[in-house]
């Protein structure tokens, strides 16, 4: 008669260990954006599934072929109106600067 076993793994992946230290890592600042953006869009918050958290980011033009779906920005510090925010392709020859300056 055939045998059939079962074998759970026992060993992660490098990257599946990366990731699970990065959530054990950051998991407080996952839970705080997730409570900010409960109390503007609780749909929103109870399916987004990444998170960029950056620092004087300065972003060239690009286009993120994934990132297709709707998203929250928000800018905090200490810089004029107008300098800080997301530049997002409205259409195909259209580009907008959406300040975030201390908005979700």
């Amino acid at each position: 008669t055939p045998q059939t076993t079962t074998t759970t793994p026992t060993k992660l992946s490098k990257k599946a260990r990366m990731a699970a230290k990065k959530i054990r890592q950051f998991q407080p600042l996952w839970d705080l954006a997730n409570e900010t953006l409960k109390t503007i869009d609780p749909t929103f918050s109870a399916k987004f599934s990444a998170l960029a958290v950056t620092k004087n980011f300065r972003g060239s033009p690009h286009i993120d072929k994934q990132n297709t779906g709707p998203f929250y920005g928000l800018a905090l510090g200490n810089f004029d109106d107008g300098t800080g925010g997301v530049c997002v392709e409205a259409d195909a020859f259209t580009v907008a600067h959406v300040n975030t300056k201390g908005r979700l």
